[in-house]
């Protein structure tokens, strides 16, 4: 009995090592494979079809800025955060899939794109892949497993080259449409001047003409007076300057070649854009510029870019010009109309940011803001040229970018960035 009894207990003892062992093994696995799973750019996730719940990698709520373990293991975790115009669509894919799943097809995957909402608010795009890894007896998924990729700076990149492409076959059009429209204006603008010196000027030959016909040119500056003459022909010449302007403007969306570059500071322009906003007349009439706040976030040792600083000033001249106009439509409460300009580097880039708080822009807005003639504002109150000026001579002049985002709402950002170059080159 003695006997017996030593030789179990050795073998409990021998299978409780074993067990330890197996458990501390068991521990480094799965501490390897959580630290395998954040070392993934991917989120994982796990769905239990017949529970609802699903198992979530921390990765997974990371790349949206929550913590693991913030939300619960469910399917309306991810179904809520699901950009609204995109919850029909995605569930039409899995449902779908599953139901045209079979055993024939079991390494078949899904795959598609949508937006989440992130913590911040901001909506991320998302690339989803799934699959089935597990069914019943009778053939039915029991589980969904598969992985979601952030692709939100993909995105943004295929929006800029679709935009930029947009952008320059418009700006070609209405390049070519300006040189057209030019020379006709420029005879109406032409006759219009001559209409006014041989009407209203007392010059010898007017004086001649008119006695020769036999009036004086007082009673003939009578007659154009009781007749508003004056004021219909001062009325075509600044329609023809305001259009002459526009078409200025139009035929800077060509490339052009001959310009001056220099080293500029980009805090010494935007300061000097600032100064020129607070004193400009036109603005003025629209809203009070010195009531606006300035908050300045500079970089230290910013280096020089070489622009055509005119341009570039004009440029952000636009930006707070159209800033300032977006808050002057909002009501503020506890807080007041304010600026934030910040100007950073990067190892090819100098950026200049200028974000105001004002209604922001939806979507819509945003991905036609650089439209040539695409306004929200009231007919007679803008052209629609100003940021499509601006973003052609930051694309097509100094092959920099410019960029807007925004929360409706909250703020609007607009970033432009130009490449620098060291002072000996």
């Amino acid at each position: 009995l003695r006997r017996s009894l030593a030789r179990h207990t050795k073998e409990l003892r021998t299978e409780l090592a074993d067990r330890k062992r197996i458990e501390k093994e068991l521990r480094v696995s799965e501490e390897r494979y959580e630290t395998a799973l954040r070392a993934v750019s991917d989120g994982i996730w796990d769905w239990n079809l017949k529970t609802d719940k699903i198992y979530y990698s921390p990765r997974y709520f990371e790349m949206l800025g929550y913590h693991p373990n913030e939300l619960p293991q469910d399917h309306g975790t991810w179904y809520n955060l699901v950009h609204l115009n995109d919850q029909e669509r995605v569930k039409t894919v899995v449902r779908d899939y599953l139901d045209e799943f079979s055993e024939t097809n079991r390494e078949s995957l899904y795959s598609m794109e949508f937006r989440m909402k992130a913590k911040n608010g901001e909506w991320k795009w998302i690339f989803s892949r799934g699959r089935v890894p597990e069914v019943d007896e009778d053939g039915i998924p029991v589980r969904l497993i598969g992985t979601h990729m952030d692709i939100t700076e993909k995105k943004k990149t295929e929006q800029l080259m679709v935009q930029t492409e947009k952008m320059m076959s418009i700006g070609g059009l209405a390049a070519g449409m300006a040189h057209e429209i030019n020379n006709p204006l420029a005879g109406v603008l032409g006759h219009t001047q001559n209409l006014q010196n041989r009407l209203f000027k007392n010059i010898k030959k007017n004086i001649e003409t008119a006695g020769k016909h036999g009036f004086t040119l007082e009673q003939l500056h009578s007659y154009l007076e009781d007749r508003d003459i004056p004021r219909m022909i001062q009325g075509i010449q600044e329609s023809g300057n305001r259009a002459a302007k526009i078409v200025s403007n139009m035929i800077c969306f060509s490339r052009q070649s001959e310009k001056s570059y220099f080293p500029c500071d980009m805090a010494n322009l935007l300061d000097k854009a600032i100064e020129l906003s607070t004193s400009d007349f036109n603005l003025d009439k629209l809203y009070d510029f010195k009531q606006i706040k300035i908050i300045r976030e500079y970089d230290q040792e910013i280096p020089p870019v070489y622009c055509e600083g005119t341009e570039i000033q004009q440029v952000f001249m636009n930006l707070l010009k159209n800033g300032a106009e977006a808050m002057f439509e909002k009501k503020y409460r506890q807080v007041t109309p304010h600026f934030i300009c910040r100007i950073k580097k990067d190892e090819q880039t100098v950026s200049v940011e200028i974000e105001d708080n004002g209604p922001g822009m939806n979507y819509e807005t945003r991905s036609r803001i650089f439209e040539p003639f695409y306004t929200t504002k009231e007919v007679g109150k803008g052209t629609g040229l100003g940021l499509s000026v601006s973003y052609f001579i930051i694309e097509s002049h100094h092959q920099g970018s410019i960029s807007v985002d925004s929360a409706p709402g909250k703020w609007t950002r607009f970033t432009v960035s130009i490449p620098y170059r060291a002072s000996g080159n």
